[in-house]
């Protein structure tokens, strides 16, 4: 009868710790999601960090750094990526970026995608 008991006690131990940590984590998620949350549910679209384009020196590739100044060098895989999403997105704050990526690209796939991407653009925001 005491062992009973006592395996009934520690199952019920066991089932508030178990319900006390996965509540806990609930709440953490809860308020993370709303420190983050957007009130309006309206997500707008990304901005460059400094609104313009940056003259370039030579044999440097500069315009990457419109979007995150710290990061390090991008391969080219990465910048036609980053071409590629700019031509999708087509805002009027990506015809700067692209001018200077036609600039300053020294691969000819990526200076071509962003001619391309700066085409699209200046058709969807005419000067």
């Amino acid at each position: 009868m005491t062992f009973t008991i006592l395996v009934l006690i520690v199952l019920a131990v066991l089932a508030a710790a178990f319900f006390a940590l996965t509540r806990r984590d609930t709440v953490a998620v809860r308020a993370r999601d709303r420190e983050f949350s957007n009130d309006d549910g309206v997500v707008s679209d990304p901005v460059p960090l400094n609104g313009t384009a940056q003259v370039s020196e030579p044999d440097r590739i500069t315009w990457t750094k419109q979007f995150d100044p710290r990061s390090g060098a991008l391969d080219d895989a990465a910048r036609l990526r980053l071409i590629e999403d700019l031509a999708l997105l087509r805002a009027p704050w990506c015809v700067p970026i692209l001018e200077q990526a036609c600039r300053e690209e020294t691969d000819p796939a990526n200076r071509n995608a962003a001619q391309r991407a700066l085409t699209l653009c200046r058709e969807e925001h005419p000067v």
